[in-house]
């Protein structure tokens, strides 16, 4: 049911026709209410008869969208050609040839491919999940035997019959199979045009890339094509009137592009998403990008400094924004953080952790009507997604206002590094930078594994990111609406779920003990959810928090 749901939530607008998982889902529902009245086989057959068919329609409107994009690419190479040829002689002087965008049309022609590598996948996997949900419905998930079974034929009957052979060998050779690996190389074909013509080098400022510059205005053009540079960028003024700066990179790619900000602990305490900065900006090669990254490594730092969540003076700078020119201290902070640094980007991804007292599972906020914002969050890869609209005063709410797509990442835990979130941060940032044309799609590009570290899960460590149920690879959960749970009683306060776990109405999650031990309140979930957050401190006084309750879109 859960992928049923996330197949309807990543089906992209623009492709009509799709496997009928609906159909699907409602054939294996009758056969396993009719289990006793035809044998195991006759159901199998004829199921595989309708597997088969869906595959034959996914591949021919798979046929038609590739020809279509293979056309408009061929088109495109060839006006960039033509583009790209000398005047001939005795042209009319002063008239210009004709110019395209072609930035804008690559871009869009990436996005198609993009799209259609997604729709093979996606395609794949409902087949994949509806076989396996026919062999559970029959009672022989586990125990068919398929090509490579060793087991014994002799303990027969009906669980060593190879149920599906026709349709696995189609799906072998099926153009959606081989398209995922194809499309990739036209990926690379559409990055390298794009990289054909370096912008202009201007004469180099003669200060080392680790120096950094100290400036009350950050001027994305002063820096050179292919180069990058670190900025000490000054906001306001202490009471010793010394400058209240924020530390930052400007990385500039070689060719031209979107200009993407990645901003780090506006919440002081929250320090997850410095390190991903410090992983993506050792990545960057700019020489080979197109486009700029802004990164913001602390927002906000006087928080930083007093290792709190809140500005200075105690206020929330991530409800505030985008502050007032003539306001208090914190006010106009992020006024000139908004006016600075916002104000020249095209995208943002905002990183985040829990506060203090609390834990996160790796989510991401966003307004998931908003089709680039909706984008920007599925290719995070983040364990869930709440979609919300941006709460008035945040910096994503401010993104918004000005007309920039803009998602908050939550990575974890408060006050700490933890290498396997930041892992899958990193890897999340990372496939955005890609996707945007930023970094460029490598050549061999094998699966991301994380290193054996030692992290830490509801405060303990875990050595390994398998063995941790919260780290686990899942497929990302999209919740329509999520809300904290509270309590209505004080004591001794235990939480009796992790971040990620899929709760059920009427499950017990939490319960308050008195201070002899006694369990005086026991909460059980209102309906079925999954665990975004949870309180981690056990001394609970009535209206303290219990957990953050997301609720899985339904279709």
């Amino acid at each position: 049911n859960m992928f049923v749901k996330q197949f309807h939530i990543l089906k992209h607008e623009a492709f009509s026709s799709y496997v009928d998982i609906d159909k699907l889902k409602a054939t294996v529902k009758s056969y396993k209410s009719e289990k006793k009245s035809k044998p195991v086989v006759t159901r199998a057959k004829e199921f595989e008869a309708l597997l088969t068919a869906e595959l034959k329609e996914a591949e021919s409107f798979f046929a038609r969208e590739d020809h279509k994009l293979r056309k408009s690419l061929l088109a495109t190479q060839r006006a960039r050609k033509a583009s790209n040829k000398p005047k001939q002689e005795g042209a009319e002087v002063g008239k210009e040839q004709p110019k395209q965008d072609f930035s804008a049309a690559t871009t869009a022609l990436l996005q198609t491919v993009h799209h259609l590598r997604l729709y093979c996948d996606l395609n794949l996997r409902a087949l994949d999940h509806a076989e396996r949900a026919f062999l559970q419905a029959a009672g022989l998930k586990g125990r068919f035997q398929d090509d490579d079974d060793e087991s014994d034929e002799e303990d027969g009957g009906e669980d060593t019959v190879e149920l599906f052979p026709s349709l696995r060998e189609q799906i072998g050779a099926s153009p959606l199979q081989r398209a995922s690996t194809n499309l990739v190389h036209v990926e690379r074909d559409i990055a390298a045009m794009l990289r054909q013509k370096p912008l202009k080098v201007k004469k180099a400022v003669a200060v080392g890339d680790d120096v950094p510059t100290h400036c009350k205005k950050l001027v994305l053009s002063d820096v050179p094509p292919g180069t990058r540079r670190r900025f000490w960028l000054e906001l306001t003024d202490d009471s010793l009137g010394q400058p209240i700066s924020v530390p930052v990179i400007v990385i500039r790619g070689a060719y031209d592009g979107p200009t993407v900000g990645i901003t780090a602990a506006l919440h002081g305490n929250e320090l997850n998403g410095v390190p991903v900065i410090h992983h993506i900006a050792g990545e960057a090669q700019e020489s080979s990008m197109c486009g700029t990254l802004v990164c913001v490594l602390v927002a906000n730092a006087p928080g930083f400094v007093l290792n709190r969540r809140e500005f200075g003076d105690g206020v929330d700078l991530n409800r505030i924004m985008p502050g007032k020119a003539n306001g208090n201290r914190s006010a106009q902070y992020a006024s000139k953080l908004v006016k600075r640094v916002l104000s020249q980007l095209d995208f943002l991804l905002d990183l985040h952790t829990a506060s203090a007292g609390r834990r996160n599972a790796l989510y991401v906020r966003a307004d998931m009507n908003i089709p680039e914002v909706h984008t920007l969050a599925m290719l995070s890869e983040p364990q869930i997604i709440v979609h919300n609209t941006g709460p008035d005063g945040s910096l994503r709410g401010a993104a918004a206002a000005l007309g920039i797509p803009a998602v908050t990442v939550e990575i974890a835990d408060p006050s700490l590094f933890q290498a396997g979130y930041i892992h899958m941060a990193v890897s999340g940032v990372r496939n955005v930078l890609r996707f945007l044309n930023i970094f460029p799609i490598p050549k061999d590009d094998p699966e991301d594994t994380p290193e054996e570290v030692t992290v830490q899960v509801d405060g303990e460590d875990v050595l390994d990111r398998a063995e941790s149920p919260c780290l686990a690879k899942m497929e990302t959960v999209v919740c329509g609406k999520s809300y904290w749970m509270f309590t209505d009683a004080g004591g001794l306060l235990e939480v009796l779920v992790h971040v990620t776990d899929m709760v059920v109405k009427g499950q017990p999650i939490a319960q308050i003990k008195n201070i002899f031990g006694d369990v005086t309140k026991v909460y059980t979930a209102p309906e079925d959810g999954i665990i975004v957050g949870r309180n981690a401190n056990p001394a609970a006084q009535s209206g303290d928090r219990i957990l953050h309750l997301g609720i899985p879109t339904r279709t």
